[in-house]
Order: structure tokens, then C-alpha cells, then sequence
């Protein structure tokens, strides 16, 4: 006996568009899961973001983005020797710090003040100031007795900083940012009867750690020129000039030939002197100024220093420490949170609204996908297993690092055959699924929706997840759906599949089918190309991504807008006799397709047996054929 019925596997599709890359848009019934292990997403890495690529061998040890105070984004990196930033208008990778040590890790926080918006870097090597302004500068902080060399962090106008070279289980802390600022009023820049003057503010002769702001240059009875915080200067008769605020330097053009001597006003600040890089305490302590705490339980060194919910979580390899200081600085408790759940590298956790995200490995043999987050009633902090049933045990993250992009948390490992990451984790927090795609990266950062990653094999930067190729190249990827038993204990056949979705004219879909653990075999393919694509209706997407654009590093020639078309096809199959199928789609063309609709018709159902390549009749009691 047979009847006919038809099946609808899913209502929302599967959308390629970015990285020629399958990626979940909105929920899956049961037949067609996202969740997918191992190789079965492939993906481009994404294209470099300067115009040619570093073939050195090295690792990127530090990606951040600072910004000025005019919110232009600026990007920096630490690879080999260099602390480098990327020079957007000649789209080269540019020095800002030289002479360090190739094999240290760096870290980046951004602080903002009225001082002047900046980055400051730590790591074995010293303490660096940068304004962003003028990125190819910077100033070096470290002083013996006043700071320390370390991995740093900012929070709560305070800087804090952890593993020391010889003292790895003990946060130190700076002075709350105590905003003093030296003012200097009518320095002499020249005399009357010139338009252009260029020189040095004297600030710098004697105070070699401070950077000026707030600069003001005047014509006496005549033109004034103010500060617009971004390291230009506006003259309010049409004048122009540059101030560099971290040497000095300045150039200031006057609208016409000056006829009354010209000075300057500004103020200058050394963050050694009761700010964010001053350690400092009187004996006994007072409110705001330095100190330490000590976090020594179990030996192992704090690897990051993570801030939610008003305080500070030290991540440990063994345990997480959590520091809590009152508004007034006057009291503190600094205790152990958590024995037994921990990290490997101090890229491995990363600070959300709703938690902190961290690859646990503190059991090596099951590492999880963890979050720290507020309990039901709002009291305290526990954490959250956010894939207990996803498998991480066949992945080592030791070198693993992690951060957000947009609804996803992304996070880095490798195989067991690897020694250096070649897997790129994407949990996607609204659907709760998990992505797993071969990209070698060991740093990320985030800006204006693009994913950037540092490489593990070379010091070369990418952009992720932008464009249909891998620079320039095709991707051979796939997608795997869940085994399907269209709700049926019983032997089936298949004899139609319908699609439907929109499709680019140089894409192909190929459309694959497994019969109860079998090989996959070729069920057809949807082309671009074909006549039941309906090209009287075009639709134009996106750039690099569907809903933004390109934010610095340039713009690739292969980035440009999609045009794509409905379609609406169905493909003539004979299935042999199944109790499972699984479908694959393989993209095989540069470009965008998406699968809206995918329905199987005309299923014939029969008797309640075993397939036939199983069928071996009746055993006995020790398991052979009778």
C-alpha cells in the first residue's frame, strides 16, 4: 500500500550572503537543524585590509580599534616587533610603536577624557600612550615605582593591570583619574607680518610623558584659531592648521599676513601624575589613589580582567576571583568566585549586556561554551552551560580568543592534528546554534558590523565574512541538513523536490540527497542562468553585506551591489526505498543564492521495515545470521 502526501521541510530559508557561506535566517523545524559539526560549513576567510599581503611568518598579537574624538575608527595591531595603525588614505599599515619583543602579546583599552581621546597598550614591553589623533606617535609610560609592564584594562576612570613578568597573581590599580592639568596661557609662537607659522608647543622640552589639548592659537586684534579635538585647528577668518598632540608639533596657516603678534593658549596632562597610569598610594592608602589585591589561590596567573554588573572578574586557568569596590573607594571585598571552571588564554573571555562569555577548559577532557550572568533573582552571578549538548571535547582552544559580532559570539580552537588555530566558532545567541568554519584566526575586533581577524601564520589582517570569494577566489563550501524521517516508522520514496528563493545569474545551487547513511548522490542543480528564473523582476542587495557597508581598508573592485532574480523550480527524482535523507546544498559560482522554500512531493510511504541494505534476516543470540 502507497499514498501520496506532500511536505513542507522549512518556511524561512537559508540565505548566502556573505562569504559565499549558508547562514540560518530565522527558525528551522525539526527536520532541518543549524546546528552542524566539522567541516560541513565552508566559507572564505574574508580579504586582507590593506592592498598586499604580508608574506612573513609571524602571528598578529593584538587587534584593536580605537577611536577619535570625532568617532572616526582607527585600527591597530601588534605583529613581529611593531604596534602598527592602518593608514586609510594611503591604505598601508603604518609604526606607531617599534623595537618590541616579536613573541609578546599586547593589550588595547580606549579611555576618553577631557584630556583627549585615547589608546593605551600594555604588555611585557611597557606602557604606551597613543592619542588618536596622531596614531603615529606615542608616548612610553612606564616609569620603575610609579607603574608597572602588564596585560591592562580601564574601567571606572581607573586603569587595571595583571600579569606581571614576576608577579602573575596580583590586579594592580591605578589612581582614579584625578584630572590635573597644567595650563599654559600666551606662549609666543612669532612675530607679526607672516601667514604661516610652524614649531614645537614648549610643554614638550620638559615634560616629555605629557600630551597638550585644548589648543588655541590668536593674532593679537586679530584671527583665532580653535581646537576641533581631531588634530585640526579652524581659524574663525578661514585660517587652517594641524596640532600633533603627543609631540607638539603644529602648523597654522592665518587667513592673511598677520599684523598683531601671535600666541597660544593650551593644557597638557601627564597621566603619571594622579591619572590612569599612576599606581601610586600614600602609606596609609586614601580614596582613589593606587593599589593592589591580591589574587594567589590555586598559583595559576590571572589571564584577563573582565567588568559586568559594576564589577571586576579575574579569569584564572583554575578558578575566577571577583572584585568588588565601593563608589567612594573606602572599602572592597576581593574574593574567590569559582573554583573549578576556568580558561586557557586571556583572549578566551569577553564582557556582554548579559554576561561574560568564556571558553571553559577547566576539564580539558569537556571544554563548554559558558556564561556568567545574573541568576533568576538578580543576586548573584552563575554560569550557564549555552550549548550543553554540543560537542567541543575533539578542539583545543589554548590559544583561543573570543568577542562578539552582532547576535554572534565568535571563538577560535583547533583540531587536535593542528598546532595553530584552523576553526572559527559562531554561536549564535538569538537561534542558539552553532556554526563551526575552517578560518585560522587568534584575535578579532568589531566595527560598524565587519568582523576583522588577525592571522596565526602571518601578520596579516582580514576582514571576515565580506564578499562572495575568498580574495578572489571561488569557495567550495556545503551545507548538511539533519537525517529526516518526514515523521513516518516506515519505508519511503521521494519522487519530486520543489525550490524556491532568489538566485544571482553566475551562482549554481547543487542539491544533493543521502539515503540512510549512504554516499551522497547528485539530485540536481539550480542554476542562475536557467529559464524558470524570473529575470523580468530584478533585486538589487547590499555591497559586502545585506544592510551595511564598508568601514575602512579600503574598497575591494569586487565588492559591488547584487542583482538577483525569483525562481522557482522542481526537480524529478527517484529515490530508492528510505527510512532517512539527508539533503546537502553546495554552492558552486561566485555570487548569491538563497533557498526561501524547499519542499518534498509526491512521498510514498510503505510497509514498516528495515532497509534492504540491512536486511539480513533473523540472528541468533550471539549476534550472527541465522
Amino acid at each position: 500500500m502507497s499514498r501520496i502526501i506532500s511536505k513542507e521541510i522549512f518556511k524561512y530559508g537559508i540565505r548566502n550572503t556573505i562569504g559565499s557561506e549558508l547562514i540560518p535566517r530565522g527558525a528551522a523545524s525539526d527536520s532541518l537543524g543549524w546546528v552542524t559539526k566539522g567541516d560541513s560549513i565552508e566559507s572564505s576567510r574574508g580579504r586582507a585590509v590593506h592592498g598586499d599581503e604580508d608574506t612573513a611568518i609571524g602571528k598578529v598579537r593584538g587587534l584593536f580599534f580605537g577611536f577619535t574624538a570625532t568617532g572616526t575608527p582607527v585600527l591597530f595591531k601588534k605583529a613581529s616587533t611593531k604596534v602598527q595603525y592602518l593608514d586609510t588614505t594611503t591604505n598601508t599599515w603604518t609604526d606607531s610603536i617599534t623595537g618590541l619583543d616579536a613573541d609578546d602579546e599586547y593589550t588595547f583599552a580606549e579611555y576618553h577624557s577631557l584630556a583627549g581621546a585615547f589608546v593605551y597598550i600594555g604588555g611585557k614591553g611597557g606602557l604606551f600612550k597613543i592619542c588618536t589623533a596622531n596614531p603615529a606617535d606615542s608616548t612610553s609610560l612606564y616609569v620603575d615605582g610609579t607603574n608597572f609592564k602588564g596585560k591592562i584594562t580601564i574601567g571606572d576612570a581607573r586603569m587595571f593591570l595583571w600579569d606581571r613578568v614576576k608577579d602573575g597573581t596580583g590586579l594592580n590599580y591605578s589612581y582614579v583619574d584625578s584630572v590635573i592639568y597644567t595650563t599654559v596661557s600666551g606662549e609666543s609662537i612669532g612675530a607679526l607680518g607672516s601667514t604661516t607659522y610652524t614649531g614645537t608647543l614648549a610643554f614638550r622640552a620638559s615634560n616629555l610623558l605629557s600630551t597638550c589639548f585644548a589648543v588655541s592659537f590668536l593674532e593679537a586684534s586679530g584671527e583665532t584659531f580653535t581646537d576641533n579635538y581631531d588634530g585640526t585647528l579652524t581659524g574663525d577668518a578661514g585660517g587652517t592648521g594641524t596640532i600633533n598632540y603627543t609631540t607638539g608639533a603644529y602648523s597654522v596657516t592665518f587667513n592673511a599676513v598677520t599684523t598683531g603678534a601671535v600666541t597660544v593658549d593650551y593644557q597638557h596632562e601627564n597621566s603619571n601624575n594622579n591619572g590612569i597610569t599612576d599606581f601610586t598610594s600614600s602609606t596609609p592608602r586614601l580614596a582613589g589613589e593606587g593599589g593592589s589585591f591580591r589574587q594567589d589561590q590555586g598559583g595559576d596567573r590571572i589571564l584577563n580582567v573582565e567588568k559586568y554588573d559594576g564589577k571586576f572578574y579575574s579569569m584564572k586557568k583554575r578558578s575566577v576571583y571577583e572584585l568588588s569596590m565601593t563608589i567612594d573607594d573606602t572599602n572592597a571585598t576581593n574574593l574567590i568566585y569559582r573554583n573549578g571552571i576556568g580558561m586557557e588564554n586571556f583572549r578566551a573571555s569577553v564582557a556582554t549586556g548579559e554576561g561574560i562569555v568564556f571558553i571553559d577548559s577547566a576539564n580539558p577532557n569537556k571544554p563548554r561554551l559558558v556564561r556568567l550572568q545574573k541568576n533568576i533573582t538578580g543576586d548573584s552571578i552563575e554560569p550557564e552551560d549555552l550549548m550543553p549538548n554540543f560537542d567541543l571535547s575533539g578542539f583545543l582552544f589554548n590559544d583561543c580568543a573570543i568577542d562578539t559580532w552582532g547576535e554572534n559570539v565568535v571563538f577560535t580552537g583547533r583540531t587536535l592534528a593542528s598546532t595553530t588555530n584552523n576553526k572559527l566558532f559562531r554561536y549564535n545567541t538569538r537561534v542558539r546554534s552553532m556554526d563551526i568554519l575552517p578560518f585560522a584566526a587568534r584575535v578579532f575586533a568589531t566595527d560598524a558590523g565587519v568582523l576583522y581577524t588577525g592571522d596565526t601564520l602571518s601578520n596579516n589582517i582580514y576582514k571576515t565574512f565580506t564578499g562572495f570569494d575568498d580574495e578572489g577566489f571561488e569557495i567550495e563550501n556545503f551545507w548538511d541538513g539533519n537525517d529526516d524521517k518526514f515523521d513516518a516508522e516506515r519505508l519511503k520514496r521521494v519522487r519530486r523536490l520543489e525550490f524556491r528563493g532568489q538566485i544571482e545569474k553566475t551562482q549554481n545551487v547543487e542539491v544533493y540527497g543521502m539515503f540512510d547513511n549512504d554516499i551522497f548522490e547528485l539530485l540536481g542543480t539550480i542554476r542562475g542562468d536557467s529559464n524558470y528564473v524570473d529575470l523580468t523582476q530584478p533585486y538589487v542587495i547590499g555591497t559586502t553585506e545585506i544592510g551595511s557597508s564598508e568601514i575602512g581598508g579600503g574598497t575591494p573592485t569586487v565588492d559591488e551591489p547584487v542583482t538577483i532574480y525569483n525562481y522557482a523550480v522542481r526537480f524529478k527524482i527517484n529515490t530508492p526505498k528510505f527510512y532517512r535523507m539527508k539533503l546537502r546544498y553546495k554552492y558552486t559560482g561566485i555570487g548569491f543564492a538563497s533557498i526561501s522554500q524547499q519542499k518534498d512531493v509526491d512521498i510514498r510511504l510503505f510497509r514498516e521495515r528495515i532497509p534492504v541494505k540491512y536486511r539480513i534476516g533473523d540472528v541468533n543470540l550471539d549476534g550472527t545470521e541465522v
